[in-house]
């Protein structure tokens, strides 16, 4: 049902989309998103976070969020985020105490400092999505079923008449960045 809601939620507000590049460099991962009328929400959005956003759920209420900021930046039409090489469990356990093997980023928008929103990157269809995770170890298996090596890796979740499945092939698929307001 949760997947289903966030299926769902995409519909309220996309970018005209011009370009992605995701690039290795020494072991970190640049991402660069453009958008062809991402200057219509520079009034909008100043800032854009790669975060960990952890929620605590209890009797379907989020009862609490926990956040860390792996990394940042300004928001000029896009966004430019280099995720480090090297994430260390132990500056982010006082800030998540959950945390497991591996993590995904949420990629959250913020006016003053004050979260307004997130992109996520799919396919128009909503067929695919893609996620950014971090493993702490060689082989962290996701709850797909995925074995992740150590570091950086890119997953796609797929959603085909309502059957998801996971993989870290990226598919034959046009995906772009979208914006989610709160």
């Amino acid at each position: 049902m949760k997947k289903s809601l966030f299926f769902a939620s995409l519909f309220i507000a996309a970018f005209g989309f011009t370009s992605c590049e995701d690039e290795t460099n020494g072991g970190s991962l640049k991402i660069e998103a453009k958008f062809s009328n991402g200057k219509d929400y520079n009034g909008l959005i100043d800032e854009v976070r790669a975060m960990i956003v952890y929620k605590m759920i209890a009797f379907d209420e989020v009862v609490d969020e926990c956040n860390y900021t792996v990394a940042k930046s300004k928001f000029k039409g896009g966004f430019k985020i280099i995720l480090p090489q090297t994430i260390y469990y132990d500056d982010i356990y006082p800030a998540i105490p959950f945390l497991g093997n591996y993590f995904e980023l949420s990629f959250c928008a913020f006016k003053n400092n004050e979260r307004v929103g997130y992109f996520v990157f799919c396919s128009p269809d909503l067929t695919y999505l893609q996620r950014y995770v971090y493993s702490f170890g060689e082989g962290g298996i996701s709850p797909w079923g995925i074995g992740f090596n150590k570091g950086w890796n890119i997953m796609y979740i797929s959603n085909i008449d309502n059957q998801y499945n996971a993989s870290l092939e990226k598919p034959n698929a046009n995906l772009n960045w979208y914006f989610i307001p709160n």
